[in-house]
């Protein structure tokens, strides 16, 4: 059953809690124009929800529906909406919310009707040069501010409420024009919406039905049956797929789970295979995103390209750092010292307990003494802190070694490379295809090693790819397996585990089919 639904008046006072997509605003309420509406333990009231910035101290319409948790009650805004201004002063009042006192009162000297103008696309005749004080920069201030405030909150009303503000504004940004917004969403509604709205993809196909249901946008055709549709299911499907770890599909499994869930518009299947974001392989059947497919290719000419530089081998006595500390390194730890020295690219492969800690070290003495730069990098915040502990050297994350700044800034990158002579990354097994390829953007090797360190029987990474395991089926990166489990001399859950996964039998023939110690 729906919630109620309330509609009143109210003055955004504060903003109590502020994200891109989700705000909080506490609203000045009039208990006897609203007694139905309820306040807060502050006196006002609380409306939350996807919110453009509210102007505070102006009035707004607000529809919503009341809910009610630990906090209290609140108010999930439906609509909002305030008053357009239809005259002068009102104009000014308004544009004085964004730009100085001097700037509204320039621009409705010159343009009165300046908010009418922006809404209907009227700006032909806007000429910056008359506004003194108003540049191109301040011009598109006020004009998205005009935009967020009415055209666009217009447009929730003509949509019925089905398309929120954060839906639309969101398209609006991409194209800047109200036209082409409307135009996106009746040609290709799915794909506006999934792509441009990142919003997924059975959201979406609810929304683009009851948009057609309720005739609130005359499509002039059926989207249940569109092309539209079952290029954003298959997108959809190989993103799912993704999100499970894997980077590719069959493509008579990704037919039938298509044909199981859009069976109307399925019939499209062979010919939006073809669209430039899907890669198709005829030869082995086998369908992936695009830029997941390039993601891998790059990654694999990168590595096959920079495997060995004869420019750049290390010409280093290596037994003379066999020892680390009180522990002498075996010879199996000792090869990857000898590789590492030898080769551009380079795996340590261990299991858990093999001395993978004790070999890095004996790297580091290497490098330290030999006057070579390092950097240590992990792929999560806990790995790096242990890394740090166990080398007792600088250790961070491939984010925060890269200088990443959100949402999509790599200080090293293509053109700014890292200044090292080895970057060593440890629990390599958790790096996916999307991080490790901006680690390789920002390596120049042929002045730069990369050591890979990791278990690859541990689990992969969350996002899609399984980097080690593929390096190491591959069998091209030169690699030093560590097998010998140094934690455990012997006994122990550990050297169970290592044991098992070497395929040793821990059962002789005289216990099989016999009850355990613990019991049937």
């Amino acid at each position: 059953m729906d919630n109620k639904q309330y509609k009143f008046k109210g003055v955004a006072i504060r903003c109590t809690y502020n994200t891109p997509d989700y705000k909080i605003y506490a609203m000045e309420v009039s208990k006897r124009d609203y007694p139905e509406i309820k306040q807060n333990k502050y006196n006002n009231v609380s409306i939350l929800g996807e919110l453009s910035d509210l102007t505070l101290g102006v009035e707004y319409e607000v529809t919503a529906e009341e809910q009610t948790n630990k906090y209290g009650t609140s108010y999930k805004v439906i609509n909002l909406r305030r008053d357009m201004p239809t005259t002068v002063e009102g104009t000014y009042i308004f544009l004085s919310e964004i730009v100085t006192d001097n700037q509204a009162q320039v621009l409705v000297e010159h343009y009165p009707d300046i908010i009418q103008k922006v809404k209907d696309n009227d700006l032909d005749d806007i000429d910056l040069s008359k506004l003194k004080g108003i540049g191109a920069k301040t011009f598109e201030k006020i004009k998205d501010k005009i935009i967020t405030n009415f055209a666009l909150m217009d447009l929730v009303i003509e949509f019925k409420n089905v398309l929120s503000m954060s839906i639309i504004k969101k398209i609006y940004d991409e194209y800047s024009s109200i036209d082409k917004l409307k135009e996106k969403l009746k040609v290709q509604p799915y794909t506006t919406l999934t792509r441009i709205s990142r919003i997924g993809f059975k959201t979406a196909d609810s929304i683009i039905l009851q948009l057609q249901k309720e005739n609130i946008i005359d499509f002039g055709y059926d989207v249940k049956t569109s092309p539209d549709r079952c290029l954003s299911c298959i997108l959809y499907l190989l993103e799912e797929n993704e999100n499970e770890g894997h980077t590719k599909m069959n493509l008579a499994d990704l037919r039938q789970q298509c044909l199981k869930m859009v069976p109307f518009c399925a019939e499209h299947f062979v010919d939006v295979i073809k669209d430039d974001n899907i890669y198709y392989n005829k030869d082995n059947m086998e369908v992936a995103l695009r830029a997941t497919y390039e993601t891998e290719k790059y990654i694999a000419d990168t590595i096959l390209s920079n495997l060995h530089n004869d420019n750049n081998i290390w010409d280093f006595d290596i037994q003379k750092y066999r020892a680390v500390g009180d522990f002498e390194l075996s010879d199996e730890q000792m090869q990857i010292l000898d590789v590492v020295c030898k080769n551009n690219i380079a795996i340590l492969n261990g299991f858990a307990g093999a001395g993978k800690t004790a070999s890095t070290q004996g790297i580091i003495n290497m490098l330290k003494d030999n006057n070579k730069s390092f950097r240590l990098f992990a792929p999560t915040g806990r790995a790096s802190k242990v890394l740090h502990e166990n080398t007792n050297e600088a250790a961070s994350t491939i984010h925060r070694g890269l200088n990443y700044v959100p949402p999509n800034s790599w200080g090293y990158n293509a053109e700014h490379k890292l200044h090292s002579d080895i970057v060593i990354v440890d629990e390599f097994s958790m790096v996916d295809i999307w991080l490790f390829k901006k680690l390789l953007d920002a390596i120049d090797f042929n002045h730069t090693k990369l050591l890979m360190i990791g278990d690859n029987a541990q689990l992969p990474s969350v996002s899609c790819g399984n980097l080690l395991h593929d390096f190491m089926e591959a069998n091209i990166i030169p690699t030093v397996t560590l097998n010998k489990i140094f934690r455990y001399s012997s006994g122990g859950l550990m050297r169970v585990a290592t044991d098992t996964r070497c395929c040793k039998s821990y059962l002789n023939n005289d216990m099989k089919n016999k009850a355990t110690m613990f019991g049937d």
